[in-house]
């Protein structure tokens, strides 16, 4: 039984109305924030929920309307894609430039981003129009290559992708084929496929333990086992348009659906029973969100109205439609129809803890499973260091082969340099005791020379002297 009670939204935005189209959104871990994008004039917004206004200035770098946004995990970072088929990476605390990963041709489009779960490592991706998903690892000196790339056959329109909270590797893939898929995100290996929508997907996500997904697409929301592909529940029944969006509450307790419809639907994903009556919005319900805290629920419109709901009162909804429930059986039922509905009840109860049940074993195989890719990627990784061991040792071998022959080579230099500079001296010590012979022999002659020029000057003098001594024996002349 439905309740026909109306809630009325905790608020409205008509600031964020005021920009125009809204195309995505996404909150802040802090849940006091959201992000919205598509804009007219092509940017993408930060705004305070409490006070209706815009947080900063806006994330201007797209030449053409964001189709998507996330927030990392730690709050401090923003990625955009957008219809100009190009991906930002935004500092929150600062916007005045965003790191560019990725730029692609015109006639392609960004309809999805994600962050992983994880802040060491960060994982980014985005997916768009040509069936690709790029991944990157976020670090200060990244740049624009990926991580992975990831191509899916027949290169069908993703749109939407996100990261799961259990496995920070995995990453789950809607697209326009009706398929969803789950990859690995660092070895590109598909995991499972999911087949079963009769039109194209439009949105999926995580359960909280990473053991199941739900997807939206046709009229219906389906839930399906990560890990083989299969379905673990009956289809959600009830909107009568396409489902454009849904969202997993973070205890993993409800599931919130926007439909073309118009309306808005919460759903027990325990019982899969819709609670209370489907919110009526005045167009399209294009996007649905939960706060971080699970406290409230949002919802956006093709005409751009933002809406912000209590969940409170969802959760007494709840337990009203079950009491009227039980009240109208007891008062119109007789003791043997009592006695069955005891018997619906406590079946009821036996399901929802065997759903717990099952739960509590999930999680066990999520250890399990974790423990067992854990030890595999060691494996991996001490191959590989062994690998690298091995090529360092053969790289050594040669190095110090290289280093043996430069040494002999060395050597063999010095000998050859020895016996040339002996070579050289021995020379030069024969050139310079010929050159000092040949000096010796100079000076001996000089010094004959010199004699010799001696005596012809005793001579000379001699002669001189005799002259003089004739001339005074000269007789005078007189007068």
């Amino acid at each position: 039984m439905q309740s026909t009670s109306v809630q009325q939204p905790r608020r409205t935005y008509p600031s964020i109305t005021a920009h125009g189209p809204i195309r995505t959104v996404a909150f802040f871990p802090d849940g006091k924030r959201i992000v919205t994008g598509g804009h007219s004039d092509s940017s993408t917004r930060i705004w305070n929920l409490d006070t209706g206004e815009e947080d900063g200035e806006p994330l201007r770098g797209h030449t053409f309307p964001t189709l998507s946004v996330a927030v990392s995990k730690s709050g401090s970072d923003v990625l955009t894609g957008g219809a100009d088929n190009k991906v930002f990476l935004w500092d929150v605390n600062n916007r005045q430039a965003g790191r560019l990963l990725f730029s692609g041709p015109i006639d392609s489009q960004i309809c999805s981003v994600a962050f992983n779960s994880t802040t060491s490592p960060t994982l980014v991706a985005s997916s768009g129009s040509n069936g690709i998903i790029n991944i990157w690892r976020v670090k200060p000196d990244m740049d624009s290559t990926p991580l992975k790339r990831i191509s899916i056959a027949g290169n069908p329109t993703i749109s939407s992708i996100q990261f799961s909270p259990g496995y920070p590797n995995l990453i789950a893939v809607a697209s326009l084929d009706k398929k969803a898929r789950v990859y690995d995100a660092y070895t590109g290996q598909q995991k499972a496929v999911f087949n079963g929508h009769t039109t194209f997907i439009s949105s999926l996500m995580w359960f909280p333990s990473g053991q199941r997904i739900a997807s939206g697409g046709d009229k219906t929301i389906r839930m399906w086992d990560s890990r083989t592909g299969t379905p673990t529940d009956e289809s959600l029944l009830g909107h009568t348009q396409l489902v454009k969006s849904i969202a997993i509450s973070p205890q993993g307790r409800f599931i919130a659906s926007g439909s073309n419809d118009k309306t808005l639907r919460l759903w027990n994903a325990v019982t899969r029973v819709q609670i209370g009556s489907p919110i009526t919005h005045p167009s399209s319900v294009n996007h649905v969100a939960f706060s971080p805290d699970g406290k409230s629920l949002l919802s956006v419109t093709e005409k751009s109205d933002v809406y912000l709901w209590e969940m409170d009162y969802l959760e007494v909804e709840e337990g009203v439609q079950l009491a009227r429930g039980v009240i109208d059986g007891l008062v119109s039922f007789s003791s043997d129809m009592r006695a069955e509905l005891r018997g619906v009840l406590a079946k009821e109860f036996h399901d929802i803890r065997q759903y717990h049940a099952q739960e509590m074993e999930e999680q066990r195989r999520l250890f399990d499973d974790k423990a067992t890719d854990d030890e595999g990627r060691f494996d991996e990784l001490q191959k590989a260091l062994n690998d690298v061991k091995e090529t360092q040792d053969i790289q050594f071998v040669a190095l110090q082969e290289a280093l043996r022959e430069a040494s002999i080579k060395q050597e063999t230099d010095i000998q050859e340099l020895q016996s040339a500079i002996s070579t050289v001296i021995q020379k030069h010590a024969t050139e310079f005791k010929e050159l000092r012979t040949a000096q010796n022999e100079f000076a001996t002659k000089q010094e004959a020379k010199y004699n010799d020029i001696q005596q012809d000057l005793r001579s000379l003098q001699k002669g001189i002297m005799e002259l003089g001594a004739s001339i005074k024996k000269l007789p005078t002349a007189r007068s």
